[in-house]
């Protein structure tokens, strides 16, 4: 379990992407106040093992959760936090029409017709909750547009709305003491509503981070 997790400053925890069932990286950005989760992991089993090692190591449980977009994989863990969800008006507005989902078999298959999702994606949700199955997706508290920044306590976010080809939504997460940024999955390719394409090049997996 070590190697999951990962210390980037004394303010940053990062539970690492694990691809068998799409979960992407997880990060605890902590100041002397609160501390922030960024994304919500791709169900709640995958929020309760990095709430767990939170625990373990002494660190703050989160009191505030922003998304970097509205993709199951990284949303659809969200109300096992329990806490105010920031995103943006995109995000949002999409979790709000999915905030009905159940998770049962037609109901992927129709998102998958729509374009919604992929067939990869269900493939991976049936992975990772298993069946039967219940889903229960949760819907944003704090919505912005441009961008919004958050004070930790001698720690500063800054969730910066960016677009790009892998979703419409996509945002950056800036620590700006630590000078980490988080790409979120915001130079990915896209993945659902028709053909992939991929405007960037860039050497780091989908949920990587820069130091600055």
């Amino acid at each position: 379990m070590e190697h999951k997790f990962q210390e980037l400053s004394p303010h940053i925890l990062i539970m690492h992407a694990e691809h068998d069932t799409d979960r992407p990286i997880l990060a605890a950005v902590s100041g002397s106040r609160r501390t922030l989760l960024m994304d919500a992991g791709n169900s709640p089993a995958h929020a309760e093992l990095f709430r767990e090692e939170l625990a373990r190591r002494g660190w703050r449980q989160p009191d505030l959760l922003a998304l970097t977009h509205w993709h199951w994989d990284h949303t659809f863990g969200m109300t096992a936090w329990s806490i105010p969800v920031i995103a943006h008006e995109e995000t949002a507005r999409v979790l709000n029409r999915l905030a009905g989902l159940s998770g049962s078999d037609e109901e992927l298959e129709g998102l998958v017709q729509e374009g919604t999702i992929s067939e990869e994606s269900v493939t991976h949700i049936r992975l990772e909750y298993g069946s039967p199955r219940v889903i229960t997706v949760g819907t944003p508290d704090i919505i912005f547009s441009g961008s919004i920044t958050v004070d930790l306590g001698g720690v500063t976010c800054e969730l910066s709305h960016v677009g790009g080809d892998h979703s419409a939504d996509s945002c950056v997460l800036h620590v700006i003491e630590d000078k980490v940024l988080f790409l979120g999955d915001a130079l990915g390719p896209s993945v659902y509503g028709g053909p992939r394409r991929q405007q960037y090049r860039f050497p780091q997996a989908a949920g990587a981070y820069l130091r600055l």
